[in-house]
């Protein structure tokens, strides 16, 4: 929701001379209910912004049935993945594999969690801003 984001992917996208690519800027509860965005990405990505559980509710709705979310997350996954069970089985989606990658330079351990969408998210979810991360699934 950081506008400073915008810019930078904007620039980002200028140096790196793509085409076809759209910026939105907006908060996830509030962009997915949009039928412009619900539900019509092959592969939604996010970095560790927050508990699976929580980005999970942010992101699967986005994803079309059969397309994946993909989470990047520290080197306890296997944990976030286990506490957010209850949100794949809500938010209509299955963990698919987790896989470690030791990023470059920094030589530090990631995990990319790949959660492929099964079914339909509800239309209750995500929920308001906030709601997400003080009550989670």
């Amino acid at each position: 929701s950081l506008r400073k984001r915008i810019v930078f992917l904007g620039e980002l996208i200028q140096l790196l001379g793509l085409s076809n690519v759209d910026i939105v800027w907006g908060r996830a509860e509030e962009l997915a209910q949009n039928a412009k965005y619900r539900g019509q990405f092959d592969v939604v990505i996010a970095r560790a912004v927050a508990p699976l559980n929580v980005l999970t509710e942010l992101c699967l709705p986005f994803a079309r049935i059969g397309g994946c979310f993909l989470a990047m997350k520290g080197p306890k996954a296997e944990e976030e993945v286990a506490a957010a069970t209850n949100a794949f089985k809500i938010l209509g989606g299955k963990v698919r594999a987790t896989t470690s990658i030791t990023l470059p330079i920094l030589n530090e351990l990631r995990s990319v969690v790949r959660i492929g969408k099964i079914a339909d998210t509800p239309r209750a979810y995500p929920r308001k801003a906030g709601i997400p991360e003080r009550q989670p699934l």
